[in-house]
């Protein structure tokens, strides 16, 4: 389903046949770095059992297209500063922190044997979904790589629109949580540790 996010971006992102930048090409190798992750690692780390509805196929792959190509079309040729530089660490920082929860969910799928347990460890232990809070500090350092700085930046857009998608489902499973497990911990936010 993300796989078309990528293949869009390098369309995108060549179509405008101007030679790019070193900076450019750093931007562009650390989008296709999460893409490389979410669409093709992932899915053979955790295959899913469950299809999807054609709608959320259909929608999903019209957003990535879209997202995708817009943006490698809005790269902009610029320079390295501090802004920059805290961009390029908050996107790795995110990018391994949304890894490695991720992995310490498959593992627990694994421990389970088709049963659910309450996910314990690194930042788990402050919120219900550290995954999808490093993958919005992920695309935070991506709008301060592309030093976008107007909230209809290809850049901010996305991140507002990926925090949007990502409540509704962390908010619905953190309550899961707390009503399938008596004991799961009441101190634990849902998504931002100690505030939401």
């Amino acid at each position: 389903m993300e796989i078309i996010s990528p293949i869009s971006f390098i369309i995108g992102f060549l179509s405008e046949g101007r030679q790019k930048s070193l900076f450019q090409l750093a931007i562009a190798g650390a989008f296709l770095v999460h893409y490389v992750n979410r669409a093709i690692i992932y899915p053979y780390l955790n295959p899913s059992k469950s299809l999807s509805h054609v709608l959320v196929l259909l929608s999903a792959g019209c957003f990535n297209t879209a997202n995708g190509s817009i943006q490698g079309k809005y790269l902009a040729d610029t320079s390295i500063n501090k802004i920059s530089l805290v961009g390029c660490v908050l996107f790795i920082a995110g990018l391994a922190g949304n890894v490695y929860h991720d992995r310490l969910l498959f593992r627990l799928k694994r421990e389970s044997n088709g049963g659910y347990i309450i996910p314990k460890g690194a930042l788990f232990d402050y919120v219900s979904y550290p995954n999808y809070f490093c993958e919005w500090i992920e695309w935070l350092g991506y709008v301060l790589l592309c030093q976008s700085n107007t909230l209809n930046d290809a850049p901010v857009v996305f991140l507002i629109a990926l925090v949007a998608t990502m409540s509704p489902r962390a908010y619905k499973g953190h309550l899961w949580y707390k009503k399938k497990f008596k004991e799961y911990p009441q101190s634990r936010k849902i998504v931002i540790p100690f505030i939401l």
